[in-house]
C-alpha cells in the first residue's frame, strides 16, 4: 500500500468486509485474547483517520487481529488471528516506523547476531547455511 496511513486503510477494509462498516460491532469483538483488553470506538475511528500518533500496542494489534477473525457467530480462527496479526504488525511498522517491511508471503531479510570474535570466513559461512536452511524451508512448503 502506497497510502500515508496503511493500518488504518487496512482496517477499514476489514470492518466493511467484516461488519458491512460498523465500527461499533467491529469494535465489540475486539478483545485481546492474551489479556483481555479492548479498547473504545473512538480509539478505532481515530485510527482510521490518521489521527493515533504513536504506534499501538502490541495488545491492541492483537485485539484487532481477534476481531477480524472472529464471526459474529462463530469463536476465534486461530489461523486467520496468526495471519491477521502477522498484516497488522507489518503494517504498523510501515507506518509508525517507516522500515520498508516486505509484506507477508514475500522474500525478506533476516539478521541475527554471531559471536564477535568468528572470523570473517566463518560469518560468510554462517550467512550461507541460513539461507541454504530458508530455501529448504520454502521447499518444503
Amino acid at each position: 500500500m502506497s497510502s500515508r496511513t496503511p493500518l488504518g486503510d487496512y482496517l477499514q477494509i476489514q470492518i466493511d468486509r467484516c461488519d458491512g462498516g460498523s465500527k461499533n460491532a467491529f469494535t465489540g469483538r475486539a478483545r485481546d485474547p492474551d489479556t483481555g483488553n479492548t479498547f473504545r470506538v473512538q480509539w478505532v475511528i481515530d485510527l482510521l483517520n490518521g489521527k493515533v500518533n504513536r504506534a499501538p500496542e502490541m495488545w491492541r494489534l492483537r485485539a484487532l487481529a481477534a476481531a477480524m477473525a472472529s464471526g459474529t457467530d462463530t469463536g476465534l480462527d486461530r489461523a486467520l488471528y496468526r495471519e491477521h496479526l502477522e498484516t497488522l504488525r507489518h503494517l504498523t511498522a510501515a507506518q509508525y516506523l517507516g522500515l520498508e517491511v516486505p509484506a507477508p508471503g514475500e522474500s525478506s531479510t533476516a539478521s541475527f547476531r554471531v559471536p564477535g570474535g568468528l572470523p570473517a570466513e566463518q560469518r560468510k559461512m554462517v550467512v550461507r547455511w541460513a539461507e541454504m536452511i530458508a530455501r529448504d524451508l520454502a521447499d518444503d512448503s
